[in-house]
This record gives C-alpha cells, sequence and structure tokens, in this order.
C-alpha cells in the first residue's frame, strides 16, 4: 500500500506541471477575492517547510501537492511571481533547526507548511524570533501559535477534534455514552482526550458518560482483551486517537466480538489507508474527523457547506488522481494556507511582514478548500469541522459542527 501510495503521490507531483486552470466561475470569484496585476520580474518568496525524506514524507508529499495545486491557480501576487523556496526537515527535529534558520536567511515574506507538532514547535520559536508570518497546516499543538503573534494555523487543536468527537456521538448518533481508547504514556492526545470527555459530561448531563478509557500498552497490547472490555460495556461507539496500525488491530478483533460498534478516530486517519483497512471488517463502523468535505451525497443532511475553492481543489486533484478520489486533510490544508497568505498580502499592498501579519490577523470567514476561516485572536483557525463515515469504498460527510 505505502509503495503504490508513493507511485501516485509521485505521479500526482509530476501532472502538476502540465495543469491549467480552466473555470468560468472559479474565474468570477478569483476576481473578488485575489486581484491581478502585471507582471513584472521581481519576485516574493514564500518558505515552505516540509519533510520530503524521513519517516513523515508521505504527509510532507500530500502538503506538497497542495501547496503546488495553489500556486499553479494563482502565481503571483501584486504583480510579483510568487517563489516557493522549499527546506526538507527531514522528518527530524535537529534537522528541521537548522533548515528553518537557512531559510530565514533568505527572507521570506510568510513561511508556510510544517508537517507535525515537534517541526512546528521548532518553526514557531524561529520565526517568532525573526517576525516573519508563518501560516501552519495539520499541526494541532495550541502552544504552536499561543505565545507567538506571527503564527497563524488554518487546521483545528486537538481538543476542537475532541469536541467534535462528543458532539457527534450524542448530537448525530443519538448516543449518551462512549469509551475512550488511547495509548498508554501518549501525551500528545491529553487535551484531545480531556475536551471528548468533559464535552461527553455537557452534552449528556452525566459524569459517566465516558463508560471506561482504555490504555493501549504498546509493548504488550492484548487487543482481544480489549474488545471484550468494550463488548462488556455495552457501548456503541468509540473514541480512539491513536495510529492506524493500532486501529486496525482492534478492528480485527472487534469485527467479531463488538459487532456494529463505531470506531472514531482524529483526523490523522483520514486517508486512502483507513479505507483500505475499514473495508476489512464489514462488521464494524468506522468514522473520522475531516478538515475536507468528502462526497456531496449528504451535504443536506450533514449541515456541510462547501466553497468555491473547495470545488476548484477537488476539480483539480480529481484530474490528477480519479475523480472520486480522497482529497487529503494536508493537501486541503497546505492549499488553503497559500491562499489566505495570498489574501493577507492582497489586502495589505504590501509583502512587509508587519503588514501581512497585520491582515491575517483580520482574516474573517475566507472561503477555503476546508471551510470558512476565522482566526481568532490567538492565530488559531474558526471554523467548521466535519466527520465522515468510510462507506462502500468512500469517505462521505454526514455531520459538520459548526
Amino acid at each position: 500500500m505505502k509503495i503504490i501510495r508513493n507511485i501516485c503521490l509521485l505521479t500526482v507531483l509530476i501532472a502538476l506541471m502540465f495543469m491549467l486552470c480552466s473555470c468560468s466561475t472559479f474565474d468570477n470569484f478569483k476576481h473578488h477575492f485575489f486581484h491581478e496585476a502585471g507582471t513584472t520580474e521581481e519576485t516574493i518568496k514564500f518558505g515552505i517547510i516540509e519533510p520530503q525524506t524521513g519517516s513523515d514524507k508521505n504527509y510532507g508529499s500530500e502538503e506538497i501537492i497542495g501547496f503546488r495545486i495553489a500556486n499553479e491557480i494563482v502565481p503571483e501576487v501584486l504583480g510579483k511571481k510568487i517563489e516557493m523556496v522549499y527546506v526538507d526537515t527531514q522528518s527530524d527535529m535537529d534537522v528541521a533547526e537548522s533548515t528553518i534558520a537557512g531559510l530565514i536567511e533568505r527572507e521570506p515574506a510568510v513561511v508556510l507548511g510544517g508537517y507535525g507538532n515537534v517541526v512546528s514547535l521548532v518553526a514557531s520559536n524561529l520565526l517568532g524570533e525573526a517576525k516573519i508570518p508563518a501560516i501552519g497546516t495539520t499541526s494541532t499543538n495550541p502552544l504552536i501559535v499561543d505565545n507567538n503573534s506571527c503564527y497563524f494555523r488554518v487546521g483545528f487543536t486537538g481538543s476542537a477534534q475532541g469536541r467534535t468527537v462528543a458532539d457527534y456521538i450524542v448530537g448525530a448518533l443519538n448516543l449518551d455514552s462512549a469509551m475512550l481508547i488511547k495509548i498508554k504514556g501518549d501525551e500528545t492526545t491529553t487535551e484531545m482526550c480531556g475536551k471528548f470527555m468533559n464535552r461527553m459530561e455537557s452534552k449528556t448531563g452525566n459524569s459517566d458518560s465516558v463508560k471506561e478509557i482504555i490504555y493501549i500498552d504498546p509493548s504488550a497490547p492484548d487487543y482481544g482483551h480489549y474488545v471484550d472490555i468494550i463488548a462488556k460495556n455495552d457501548v456503541k461507539a468509540v473514541f480512539m486517537p491513536t495510529g492506524l496500525n493500532t486501529a486496525e488491530e482492534i478492528f480485527r478483533e472487534a469485527n467479531d466480538h463488538a459487532k456494529n460498534v463505531t470506531f472514531i478516530g482524529p483526523n490523522s486517519w483520514q486517508s486512502e489507508d483507513l479505507i483500505s483497512i475499514a473495508m476489512k471488517y464489514p462488521n464494524i463502523h468506522v468514522a473520522v474527523v475531516s478538515d475536507v468535505i468528502n462526497s456531496t451525497e449528504n451535504l443536506e443532511e450533514s449541515n456541510a457547506d462547501t466553497t468555491y475553492l473547495h470545488e476548484k481543489l477537488a476539480e483539480k486533484y480529481g484530474e490528477l488522481t480519479s475523480a472520486d478520489a480522497t482529497i487529503p486533510n494536508g493537501t486541503a490544508l497546505a492549499f488553503d494556507a497559500y491562499m489566505v497568505a495570498i489574501k493577507a498580502i492582497e489586502t495589505a499592498g504590501s509583502t512587509e511582514p508587519a503588514d501581512i501579519i497585520k491582515q491575517l490577523k483580520e482574516i474573517k470567514n475566507f472561503p477555503g478548500a476546508s471551510g470558512k476561516i476565522t482566526f481568532n485572536e490567538n492565530g488559531e483557525a474558526s471554523k467548521p469541522i466535519n466527520v465522515d463515515i468510510v462507506e462502500e469504498g468512500k469517505f462521505i460527510t454526514v455531520y459538520t459542527s459548526k
């Protein structure tokens, strides 16, 4: 699966070189939001921080696709050609520190990306000191933006995901109880799990609405035992912010011993790999938090709302892959980070970092591919969050938390 995925990503990156943009509806939208000016020989640098090698390279590739599609659609701003300056973090914190320092020396007007929380924390510290505006994509740690007035984020935090999962369980599945599975010793999901439990109690009025927390011991996991606990508690929804490998082990056991349970994962699950895994286990249901609206079949039921940029990204991504291809979260968020940067620079009428930062703080209801984005006082994106289910080999959006 990973080999196929790598080949697909490489094919998409090559195909982007040949893309042409033609859509009259979008052209009208583009004229309204992005003004065009005569080209010059001048350029403006957009720094792009992504893991192009190492363990996270596939995730970095998904985000790079989003940046390149956006750049293909809007290659200039204020009459200046946008020069994309990519730096490879190599999926390593120490490497990231040196590469970001080198990027700062090249004086980008804005920096985008930074898959993962650790690298994004490094970027936040360095870019904050340099007073360079930055827009994060898939990072979720609140500390990345909390102490940096130059840093913004188009994705949502872990706590927002935990809240949305609880809202989905109570409001859409009409359940008054659930369970939680997390990896023992994993502190990265603490905020997400805490918000989930608090929200479940708030929505149900029951302090025992989360019947039990299962801590998976990664050194000696007993997946059959964990599923027995689920069956014993007779719950129909389980929130499981774990990796996909762990999820599959739980699915395998639950398919025979805890049927008709809905397992809900964080947005890091949202991938073609999850679809392949979920299709193996027909006796359970799989849902996932998502930045992207997938399929238009249930939009009225889900309360979801698409935008022109979503439609344009879906069109271009479909041309490069297939008409019904799932847009990865990272691709949509990278696309939005670029487009938000364009909007801020256009509105500022300047490429000076301080002017861009000022306009980023004023972003309100920007119609991104991942929903309408408004930055709050901390630089966090306030926007709708979707929940998708896996059905007949594809993601379908069935719930949107406004």
